[in-house]
């Protein structure tokens, strides 16, 4: 939790107050390599709430990032926004989610190579 929390005040000591259009987006990608860490679900689920609890007490928002199935079977963090990455035409995901990375495969021009698409949900 400490790492997390020193990672969460490393974005808001360089962001020195500045307004983001966006949340935060806390992304676990060391899937190959968890069990090296010697934590459990239970401890990552802490870890990304200290790194958004962290954020919001700064006045900056979090939000979790995550797989379709990680989403589901680990990540236990409803009460923060979702980016959901889910590569399928039309996801079953059966919760809200705020942005919906559907591809990453995307072709954008001026840019060589694949680029991740993603939809932003806003009200």
């Amino acid at each position: 939790n400490k790492e997390a929390i020193n990672q969460a005040k490393w974005i808001i000591d360089t962001r020195d107050g500045e307004k983001l259009d966006l949340p935060v987006a806390f992304d676990w990608e060391t899937w190959t390599k968890f069990n090296t860490y010697n934590i459990s679900f239970t401890d990552l689920n802490n870890i990304a709430t200290s790194f958004m609890d962290e954020l919001s007490k700064n006045n900056y928002e979090g939000m979790i990032y995550g797989s379709c199935s990680y989403l589901e079977r680990i990540w236990k963090l409803d009460n923060y926004k979702t980016w959901l990455a889910h590569y399928t035409d039309k996801t079953d995901y059966t919760k809200d989610y705020y942005i919906w990375q559907l591809s990453s495969t995307g072709k954008v021009d001026g840019i060589n190579g694949a680029v991740d698409l993603d939809i932003l949900y806003k009200k």
